[in-house]
């Protein structure tokens, strides 16, 4: 279990990654800056499809750039974790703290599913709008659960951590890492307000717990909820550009 009062080892003086301004390591500063790199290309993926302006020349050679980034980026990460000699439990995905990890976030959760859950009746007048997906909500939920590992893995388990390292203090390793996960989705200002705060909670459940699979389980129905029955608009980067446009050019069409 990580406790939050615990300091991380830190990397001896020889390390080229020794102390920097404000107590956080160069080195650990600069573990942050491929996960900023990865999503970052990211936020430039273009869509292909024709409702958005199709697959022309520019957007091909813009998506080939993000991915080969993408893929770099995914590469350090990668080497670091391999470097570090870290295994699945000790970045997070095991048993142990798995329990009062989802204790820890069980309240935060359903207080704020029950809120999204609210917006959607008062934003659509009632609950005709939720598809009847059956045995579907299932597998929706899985789905949001294992992306939600991998978005988790890269802002807890290496930003987070990261910080930590650094010599960070555990209040600042957690809000830095909030507001990060909040800024990957840019340029979706209500969908960084609710990444920002469900952020710190998972922040400090995890600096606490050291759990990532209870982070996914609760950021699993969070999504669920804000996708299926809020109908909450989840893109982001330039796609979310190209959807508002859209939409603008089929009002002008009804009207």
């Amino acid at each position: 279990m990580i406790d939050a009062d615990e300091v991380p080892p830190k990397r001896p003086a020889s390390d080229p990654g020794s102390e920097g301004p404000a107590g956080v390591s160069v080195a650990g500063a600069a573990g942050v800056l491929p996960i900023g790199f990865l999503y970052g290309v990211a936020l430039l993926r273009p869509s292909l499809d024709d409702r958005y302006g199709g697959p022309t020349a520019g957007r091909v050679a813009l998506l080939v750039v993000s991915v080969l980034a993408a893929i770099a980026a995914t590469g350090l990460v990668i080497r670091w974790i391999v470097g570090r000699r870290l295994s699945p439990a000790a970045l997070g995905f095991g048993r142990r703290g798995l329990i009062a990890g989802v204790l820890e976030v069980a309240i935060p959760t359903a207080g704020g599913a029950a809120i999204l859950v609210a917006l959607a009746h008062t934003r659509h007048g009632g609950w005709d709008h939720i598809p009847d997906l059956g045995i579907g909500w299932a597998a929706t939920y899985l789905k949001y659960t294992a992306w939600a590992c991998l978005q988790q893995l890269l802002v807890l388990g290496v930003v987070q951590r990261r910080l930590r390292e650094g010599g960070a203090p555990t209040a600042a390793a957690v809000v830095l890492g909030a507001g990060f996960f909040a800024l990957l989705h840019l340029p979706n200002l209500p969908l960084v307000a609710l990444t920002a705060v469900a952020g710190l909670v998972w922040g400090v459940a995890f600096a606490r717990r050291g759990n990532l699979f209870a982070i996914a389980l609760s950021h699993g129905v969070v999504g669920v909820i804000a996708d299926e029955i809020l109908d909450m608009d989840l893109h982001v980067g330039l796609h979310y550009w190209e959807r508002l446009a859209y939409r603008a050019s089929l009002g002008e069409i009804i009207q």
